[in-house]
């Protein structure tokens, strides 16, 4: 009976992930290779409903494109389009997003971090990239 109760105690231990000598923490992140990363969205232009969201960061991809990554909602809902203003300093850059034309009357409420890739007119090179202010846009 003894043995039992030993064998029963060190399964419990083992179990519930705690060891003599194990750390206590988990940590806050996964590991790098099971981060997802959002998936480039497609722009619309038949949204309703718009609104401005900001986007959190901005990675130039190339000579004239810029992934933009921003929280967003249900993706049988809601759609995205870009408005773009280019100076030679700097470029401004909006995200919006909106309802889908036949989407369903009630969507979950989720948010989801999305991206969208904008093509640039001029060469990004030494440009400030900067959100742009929803008084400047027109809509």
């Amino acid at each position: 009976m003894f043995g039992f109760a030993v064998g029963a105690g060190s399964l419990v231990l083992s179990l519930s992930g705690c060891s003599p000598g194990a750390p206590d923490s988990v940590p806050d992140e996964p590991p790098p290779t099971q981060r997802q990363t959002p998936r480039d969205e497609q722009p619309r232009e038949d949204l309703t409903e718009e609104q401005v969201v900001e986007w959190q960061d901005a990675e130039v991809v190339d000579e004239y494109n810029i992934r933009l990554t921003f929280w967003m909602g249900n993706e049988h809902c809601f759609g995205v389009r870009p408005v773009v203003r280019e100076t030679e300093t700097e470029i401004a850059i909006a995200i919006i997003t909106g309802r889908l034309p036949n989407s369903p009357e009630v969507c979950t409420a989720e948010a989801r971090q999305a991206s969208l890739v904008v093509q640039t007119k001029q060469p990004v090179r030494d440009r400030e990239i900067v959100p742009m202010s929803s008084a400047d846009l027109d809509f």
